[in-house]
């Protein structure tokens, strides 16, 4: 119990500095910081999960919404998966569904950003 409400605590530390100083100076990347947190929950579930590693559809929704608020929290967010995927990757025996659902949330993420 005691974990949960620090675990909170911080997280509510980490998203105030960020937003109040990304409103105050209108920069973006404070939002794309507070959707970080969402993206990387996508590696936890690709790192613990046996049966279905990567789901593709909130991964490519969460980085279809970060890019559409800040693009280079995007790169920064996508180059720390690598990684973490090419771990996941070479851990499960199910590689040729790995890959195919990377490749739907990549196709979803660009039809999600074409706009940007």
């Amino acid at each position: 119990m005691l974990t949960e409400v620090i675990a909170i605590l911080l997280a509510l530390i980490y998203l105030q500095f960020g937003i109040v100083a990304g409103i105050l100076r209108f920069n973006f990347m404070a939002w794309g910081a507070a959707l970080a947190p969402y993206a990387m929950m996508q590696v936890l579930y690709m790192i613990n999960d046996e049966r279905k590693l990567i789901l593709w559809l909130s991964l490519a929704l969460i980085m279809s919404l970060i890019a559409q608020v800040h693009l280079l929290s995007t790169v920064y967010i996508a180059c720390t998966f690598v990684p973490f995927a090419i771990y996941a990757l070479v851990k499960t025996s199910a590689k040729k569904q790995m890959i195919i659902d990377f490749f739907k949330a990549l196709g979803t993420t660009l039809v999600l950003t074409a706009n940007v």
